[in-house]
């Protein structure tokens, strides 16, 4: 295992909380300013159309000309909804990437997100850093995610959303150091 000191410096948004035999744990933080200003346009837009429903009237069944007060307004609920739930995960979550008796897991909480896993760290053999352009016309930045693969295993997308290459660099580098270096 490289130890600790030669890691290359930290990249900002990443914590080494634990690097050593037979343990090595990551916390990545995903706060970004775009989310909380994402969050602050999405939230009470989500609050309106609460309200908005909670002041329809409910006869059941719903006479023809009640029902577009019920569906039209889903049209903006939908996104804002979504919205509000994406840019909450990227306020509060943090991803945890732990290596630890013989299993590498990942992480995300405390707002539940794709791409938990649950992988035997001896069968990891190759690691690979792939860019994500933004694509459809979206201003997204580009963002990149760490792939790993193995005995078994195909290609798994490990870590996504990192917002620079050191990022994912220093993950690799020190998940791949851990993994080769762990007794088996």
């Amino acid at each position: 295992m490289i130890a600790p000191t030669e890691f290359p410096p930290l990249p900002a948004g990443i914590r080494l909380v634990k690097a050593g035999q037979p343990e090595l744990v990551i916390e990545r933080r995903w706060f970004r300013v775009r989310d909380l200003f994402v969050l602050l346009c999405s939230a009470p837009l989500l609050a309106f159309f609460v309200f908005l429903y909670s002041k329809l009237p409910s006869p059941l069944p719903l006479p023809a000309k009640v029902w577009p007060l019920y569906v039209g307004p889903v049209v903006f609920l939908a996104p804002a909804a979504w919205a509000t739930y994406t840019a909450l995960a990227g306020v509060l979550n943090t991803t945890t990437l732990r290596i630890a008796n013989g299993w590498l897991t990942v992480h995300h909480a405390p707002v539940p997100r794709r791409g938990t896993w649950k992988l035997p760290s001896d069968r990891i053999r190759q690691f690979h850093i792939r860019s994500r352009e933004p694509g459809g016309g979206r201003a997204t930045p580009l963002t990149y995610e760490v792939h790993v693969a193995g005995e078994g295993l195909g290609w798994v997308k490990l870590l996504a959303g990192l917002h620079s290459l050191e990022q994912a660099e220093f993950i690799a580098m020190v998940v791949q150091a851990h993994v080769r270096n762990t007794p088996r």
